[in-house]
């Protein structure tokens, strides 16, 4: 670790050389909630060009505590508590060129994990191996990004990368190990065309997990099972096979359109496709599923800054997933030769919204944003027949004050809470066919699933920037919320760092 933490500090040093000096109102544009409206555009890092009008870094540690009284899914956990440390920043080079980039170092315990023994579960489900026990897991994670942008008369060049590593392990039985490397890169262009911007964008993205189960206990092992979805598990494979490997190699796409002055309409739409394949190394690498993972964003708004600021929007977020099970024949020679694909499990999970915006300025600044919208999502199985749906309506308030309280210190209050009302559910299973174990992790899931949230989360910040320091200043942040349901759960922030 003290070799990532003397990474970012020559990383924040670096980028302090050629740093100019900013007064106060650089934080208050890079923390305003209200300049985060709107701004799916930033998919394009052509469109990070002019995002802001002042230049911004930051380095600072962290603490971020979660926990629940019980998992609302086995395979995420109750909870999980990380330190860790990031820089950020946003410098422009000259008139016409910017850069961007953040670097971090995390490291924590995820607890009360089952059904899981995979990395990054929320993007790999329903594939991933499982089994009964589970227990607590350690893990860390680095990650390091940057983007250019330049331009040159009406166009606008950016290029972006971002790359993850991680590590997630047990030293009790059964011990999971997984090992990621994730990177994604994207290309922009865009084009000032009267009033408005108008771009498109072009990304590829490279993932690798190796994950492995391994036991020391003398009282033996326990069935690691290969999860094909819904509580179903590939049967012929599962039990004594307990390592797995992920490859992908996905693409992405978006075209945007921005006001030049930031006041008028915006348009943004996203398209990400990635297929998965998981394969077992112990029998000749055979490729056991392969998971097609598309997501659809499309976002349209109308955003009015002069005066009292405003703004109206709407969008949808779409996610679909279709699993392939490769059939292998017999084995010969310990090789196993495919020979039927399968499309066996299907999910959507669609979330359509619509909202607005409101910005006061004077001696404070205040920002609210309100958000309604309507989620449905639904799963099934081919055979044996299982299903799984529900829809909930959901809403949310956040509202924002900063405030100069002197001439060297800023303020900044933020508050919001959300609500998610379930008003339509389905679960149908095989129950003849299922196990105690099996019948447990669908009906836990499905109570969880449809169940009502409120979530509300308070915080605050400080910032410190004396005019004697000149471009350096220092902040405090402080956050807590809770949620309530028949699950109640909380979550404490604390940050501290420099800015520059």
């Amino acid at each position: 670790m003290k070799y990532i933490i003397l990474a970012l500090l020559l990383l924040g040093n670096s980028i302090n050389i050629i740093a100019s000096t900013e007064d106060t109102a650089s934080v208050k544009e890079h923390y305003s909630i209200f300049n985060g409206v709107l701004t799916a555009n930033r998919v394009n890092p052509a469109f990070m060009y002019g995002t802001y009008k002042y230049q911004y870094s930051e380095m600072y540690a962290y603490s971020d505590n979660e926990r629940t009284d019980r998992p609302i899914f086995y395979q995420l956990g109750d909870g999980h508590s990380d330190i860790g440390i990031e820089v950020n920043s946003y410098v422009k080079l000259s008139k016409s060129s910017i850069v961007w980039g953040e670097a971090s170092y995390r490291s924590g315990k995820k607890y009360n994990i089952k059904w899981n023994s995979t990395t990054d579960y929320a993007l790999l489900y329903p594939y991933v191996m499982g089994d009964t026990l589970g227990g607590n897991l350690n893990n860390e994670r680095y990650t390091f990004a940057g983007g250019y942008a330049i331009k040159t008369g009406k166009f606008t060049i950016g290029q972006y990368m971002k790359f993850r590593a991680e590590h997630e392990y047990r030293t009790t039985d059964p011990r999971p190990r997984g090992i990621v490397t994730d990177l994604s890169l994207r290309l922009g262009i865009s084009y000032d065309y009267r009033k408005y911007i108008i771009g498109a964008g072009l990304g590829g993205l490279f993932y690798k997990q190796t994950n492995s189960v391994s036991f020391f206990r003398e009282q033996g092992v326990i069935p690691e099972y290969q999860m094909v979805g819904l509580g179903m598990d590939y049967k012929r494979f599962s039990g004594s096979n307990t390592s797995a490997y992920y490859k992908a190699t996905g693409i992405s796409t978006d075209i945007n359109l921005r006001p030049i002055d930031d006041e008028g309409v915006y348009i943004s739409a996203t398209y990400d496709y990635t297929p998965y394949r998981r394969i077992l190394p112990n029998l000749n690498s055979l490729p056991v599923t392969t998971l097609y993972l598309y997501h659809y964003t499309c976002e349209l708004g109308w955003k009015h800054i002069s005066g009292v600021g405003w703004s109206g929007f709407a969008g949808i977020n779409y996610e679909k997933r279709t699993g392939d099970e490769h059939v292998a024949g017999s084995s010969s020679s310990t090789e196993y030769a495919v020979i039927t694909d399968m499309t066996m499990y299907r999910n959507h999970n669609a979330d359509y919204y619509m909202g607005g915006a409101l910005n006061i300025k004077g001696l404070s600044s205040w920002n609210v944003i309100g958000k309604l919208g309507y989620m449905d999502y639904g799963s099934k199985y081919v055979y044996p027949v299982r299903s799984m749906s529900f829809s909930k309506v959901h809403g949310n308030i956040s509202a924002q004050m900063i405030k100069d309280i002197s001439n060297d210190i800023i303020v900044n209050c933020n508050v919001s809470s959300s609500y998610y009302i379930n008003v339509r559910k389905n679960m149908s299973m095989p129950y003849a066919t299922m196990d105690y174990a099996n019948t447990n992790l669908m009906e836990y899931t499905y109570v969880n699933c449809t169940d009502n949230y409120l979530t509300t989360y308070a915080s605050i910040r400080m910032d410190y920037n004396p005019q004697l320091w000149k471009q350096y200043g220092m902040f405090v942040e402080l956050g807590g919320g809770i949620m309530t349901s028949n699950n109640n759960g909380y979550k404490l922030y604390l940050s501290m760092g420099i800015t520059f």
